[in-house]
């Protein structure tokens, strides 16, 4: 439906999935032992990583850095402790200490510029993944990153290009799939953006009510009834509303289930369509409806 792509031409998508969780500590170069006394620590810490007991985990970490101040594998397993914990600015840290031990290190790039992303450092961010994909370029989650990093710039069509190469090493990435659908939704390339917006609950980035009527294949309307209800906020309810009149040009009789505010305005512009507010967000569950 060509004019309905052209109504919804200024609406807002979501906010793009961000950047991948941190990468191991893989690397081109061997990593130089740990003592027998720092090894257990961070075994012990990595353990504790993994069941979220983040202070724990940086416990270990400082003890065996006190043993092996200048191993950067510690370094870089105390910045994936802090990334996890949410201690962004002190994972950056971690993470330029074990580069400046080992210089060239692609995973450590990767890592702190997903760090600066999160922390919404933008133009920094950039700047390390372009070189982490340098480092690691045939690594998934440098291109990710580097995607969401140009992105966030204002670069949808070097964005997009990342977010392609990521696919190519992992089609069924769902999320790269949905923050593609972003990109050409804000070139205004509504086609593939639409197309492609259809991955976005599987990239777990929306919430969509199950009602037990059959989802609309685009078949004919004609004197069939059609329950369109809210998935995101209350401007994209506004905007999508917009479109509510071709519909019902093509004979469907609407059942809307919107948000609560929405109700009246509602009955108000579509006098013919049946019309119930529901604050779904409370429990995601959908609203029993009639046929």
């Amino acid at each position: 439906m060509a004019r309905v792509s052209e109504n919804l031409g200024m609406s807002q998508p979501l906010l793009a999935a961000g950047p991948e969780t941190p990468l191991s500590p893989a690397g081109g170069q061997p990593f130089r032992a740990l003592s027998a006394r720092s090894e257990p620590l961070r075994r012990s810490a990595a353990a504790a990583r993994v069941e979220k007991r983040y202070d724990e985990s940086e416990e270990s970490l400082v003890q065996a850095i006190q043993v092996d101040p200048d191993n950067p594998l510690l370094w870089f397993e105390r910045g994936s402790t802090a990334f996890q914990a949410g201690w962004l600015e002190k994972s950056i840290e971690f993470y330029r200490r074990a580069i400046e031990l080992k210089p060239g290190w692609g995973e450590a790039h990767v890592n702190v510029g997903g760090a600066l992303e999160r922390l919404d450092r933008h133009v920094e961010a950039l700047a390390w993944a372009q070189r982490g994909v340098e480092l690691l370029p045939d690594n998934f989650t440098a291109q990710f990153n580097l995607g969401n990093a140009y992105r966030a710039n204002g670069d949808m069509g070097a964005s997009i290009e990342c977010f392609q190469r990521a696919l190519a090493l992992q089609p069924d990435s769902a999320k790269t799939h949905w923050n593609l659908a972003i990109c050409y939704l804000l070139q205004g390339d509504f086609r593939r953006g639409w197309e492609k917006y259809e991955w976005r609950e599987k990239a777990d980035c929306v919430n969509i009510d199950r009602y037990r009527q059959p989802r609309w294949d685009g078949s004919p309307l004609a004197a069939q009834s059609l329950l369109i209800h809210a998935e995101q906020g209350i401007g994209d309810e506004i905007s999508f509303a917009s479109c509510y009149p071709e519909l019902m040009a093509q004979g469907a009789r609407l059942v809307l289930v919107c948000e609560s505010r929405l109700e009246k305005l509602f009955q108000r512009s579509f006098p013919s369509a049946k019309v119930y507010g529901y604050a779904r967000r409370t429990t995601w569950e959908p609203l029993e409806v009639a046929d």
